[in-house]
């Protein structure tokens, strides 16, 4: 079952000179510096694999770091881009940022919980995922209400 969804793309600081365009298109963004996850991970790999499959060379990084904090201070003080999740955006964490309209780079995603048709929840996993149903409906009346 899917509880939430969740959208993946490049975000910049508010007032960045790309937030003036209606829609990006990646070379644009190459003329930009990047702030990407550690090279070893599969999100810098997918990354540049979406460049290269676009027949472009991957951005070069000006700093590589797993501290989301770390990434959006730095996107906040400076013209770099990075790649997020809407969601990370909506907290206080992401204040100052937006997410860039660049249609070959924005991905979704759904997050859920999966069960054996059948199989036995035990009473603790459905106390969690009825909490978890929660919360995510509160999260998509709350998106509704603010919108």
């Amino acid at each position: 079952m899917t509880l939430t969804s969740d959208r993946l793309g490049v975000c910049c600081r508010r007032g960045h000179p790309l937030t003036r365009r209606r829609r990006v298109n990646m070379r644009d963004l190459l003329q930009y510096p990047w702030i990407k996850p550690p090279h070893s991970t599969r999100a810098h790999r997918r990354l540049d694999s979406l460049f290269v499959s676009n027949d472009l060379p991957p951005p070069s990084s000006v700093l590589e770091s797993g501290s989301v904090a770390l990434q959006f201070n730095v996107l906040r003080q400076s013209d770099a881009l990075a790649t997020t999740v809407s969601k990370t955006l909506q907290t206080p964490e992401g204040d100052g940022l937006v997410m860039l309209n660049v249609p070959e780079l924005a991905l979704s995603r759904d997050a859920g919980v999966i069960t054996r048709k059948g199989g036995w929840v035990s009473p603790a996993a459905a106390e969690i995922i009825g909490e978890l149903k929660i919360i995510c409906a509160e999260e998509v009346r709350g998106r509704r209400s603010t919108a």
